[in-house]
Parts: C-alpha cells; sequence; structure tokens
C-alpha cells in the first residue's frame, strides 16, 4: 500500500524541521506542495487535530493512532500497543 499524500505530509512535519517550520509560518503555500484534497489542505492550514485524525484513519485505520500522535502532539508518543 503506498503512502497518501495526507500521510506523506505528516511524515514530513515530523522529520524535518524546516519544513515543520514552513508548516508553521506559511501553511497555505507549504500544503501546495501536496496533492491534498480541499478538506485535507483545510484541516492542515487550520490545525484541525481531530478532523486530520479521521482523514488519516479513513486512509489507512491499521497505521494510524501513533503516527497521528506524533505529528500533532508536542509530547512523546505512548509506547507502542497503547
Amino acid at each position: 500500500m503506498t503512502r497518501s499524500e495526507l500521510s506523506n505530509l505528516l511524515h514530513k512535519s515530523i522529520n524535518d524541521e524546516q519544513f515543520r517550520a514552513n508548516l508553521e509560518s506559511d501553511p497555505a503555500t507549504t500544503v501546495s506542495q501536496f496533492d491534498l484534497s480541499k478538506k485535507e489542505k483545510e484541516a492542515i492550514i487550520k490545525g484541525d487535530e481531530e478532523l486530520i485524525r479521521n482523514l488519516m484513519a479513513e486512509d489507512q485505520p491499521a497505521r494510524r493512532p501513533r503516527a497521528i500522535y506524533q505529528a500533532l502532539s508536542s509530547e512523546p508518543a505512548p509506547p507502542a500497543g497503547d
């Protein structure tokens, strides 16, 4: 299964400090680099964590909880299996 564009964006925001800074300072321009739906773009730009979680759950339900937690939280993710 290929990773979705939303998943790619979240992964990059976790692992790339400069990208994360760009996402915070100019989210509209930064998300335009990805092939996201209008709903996905709006969720990222608004920082709507609940909608992002829901969109990710629809995308790949088995893989999302830990990655979403890491992408949206300043706290460390709980250990796997929680």
